[in-house]
């Protein structure tokens, strides 16, 4: 009788093990969800129609490039001493517009993924030091360097607020 139990429960937690293995869990987590949320302030630039919340600790820089734009860039946000936001124009006389989701020029790649930022799809490379996407003919690259844990999670909170506003 007691070889019946035991055998019982053995078939029992090996049925409860195979039924677990047919099911295939999918859980999709948003990463700058999991990244403490930090006092901050809000940028707004109309002209490019972009709005961004960062951390209030930094200070931003702004330099307007369009009268001597190389290669199309239009306009560069430093914030704090280690993120970048810069803004390029698509256009076919810069060869920009075959795939507007291009890493900058001169970064060495090591890791890519398609991902979706303010509702527009966009994409990350190396490891989420940079990421780009593009509206309204313009491509907005943010970026960091170097890349310590503490910048790269200012930088994922300041993409995960990112909006267009126009």
């Amino acid at each position: 009788m007691q070889n019946n139990i035991k055998l019982f429960g053995a078939l029992l937690a090996a049925t409860l093990i195979l039924a677990g293995c047919g099911k295939s869990q999918t859980t999709q987590t948003n990463p700058t969800q999991q990244i403490p949320a930090v006092a901050s302030k809000t940028y707004t630039n109309q002209k490019y129609g972009i709005e961004l919340q960062y951390p209030e600790n930094l200070k931003i820089n702004e330099q307007n490039l369009e009268e001597a734009s190389p290669g199309g860039l239009v306009f560069v946000v430093q914030i704090g001493d280690n993120m970048i936001l810069s803004v390029k124009k698509i256009d076919k006389a810069y060869g920009n517009t075959s795939d507007p989701l291009l890493a900058p020029a001169g970064i060495q790649l090591a890791s890519q993924r398609d991902l979706t930022i303010s509702d527009t799809q966009g994409r990350s490379f190396n490891d989420d030091q940079i990421y780009v996407v593009s509206k309204n003919n313009y491509q907005y690259f943010l970026q960091v360097t170097p890349s310590g844990q503490d910048a790269k999670a200012d930088l994922a909170r300041i993409v995960a607020s990112l909006k267009f506003t126009k």
